[in-house]
């Protein structure tokens, strides 16, 4: 089980690498990596060591994993079915975090009504989480035990890479 949440996680990470044109800005903090922004542009020439494209649609990527067409094709369609949540949930939590921020600057002696801000935040947050991971929950159960297997070693080997330019 605890290895099935490490590939998840890592498929998540992996997964996730840029944030929707519509949003304006890049959020792959909040995104986890995930392949929007490029995905927006239709940009799948990116070499498959950036996270800047549709990785199920790159032709190193398919074959590092052994991707079917059927498997290309069903995860981008569970991309694009996505897609539009995801982009009004970002647009939503820079909404809040912009009306938090101006609430903070003006420093209102109410408390409670930050802490109602943080909570809208919050909730913003919590609501792109939540689609992002159903997102990578779909893509996940479109791979094969092996093509995770795959993916978790892929992750594992762009951590340690990650943390060897980070000393």
């Amino acid at each position: 089980m605890a290895r099935r949440v490490c590939v998840m996680v890592g498929l998540g990470i992996w997964l996730a690498a840029a944030s929707p044109a519509a949003a304006g800005q890049h959020c792959e903090s909040l995104l986890a990596d995930c392949p929007l922004q490029s995905a927006q542009r239709g940009d799948s020439s990116a070499s498959s060591t950036q996270h800047s494209h549709k990785w199920w649609m790159s032709d190193a990527a398919r074959s590092e994993f052994g991707l079917s067409d059927t498997q290309s094709r069903d995860i981008e369609a569970v991309f694009q079915q996505l897609l539009p949540t995801l982009r009004s949930n970002k647009a939503e939590l820079d909404r809040e975090e912009q009306a938090l921020s101006r609430l903070l600057a003006e420093a209102p002696s109410n408390e409670g009504v930050v802490v109602q801000a943080i909570d809208r935040v919050e909730a913003a947050r919590g609501a792109l989480s939540k689609t992002r991971t159903l997102m990578l929950y779909r893509m996940y159960r479109l791979l094969s035990n092996e093509q995770r297997t795959k993916v978790q070693a892929y992750h594992e080997r762009r951590a340690d890479d990650t943390k060897s330019v980070r000393r």
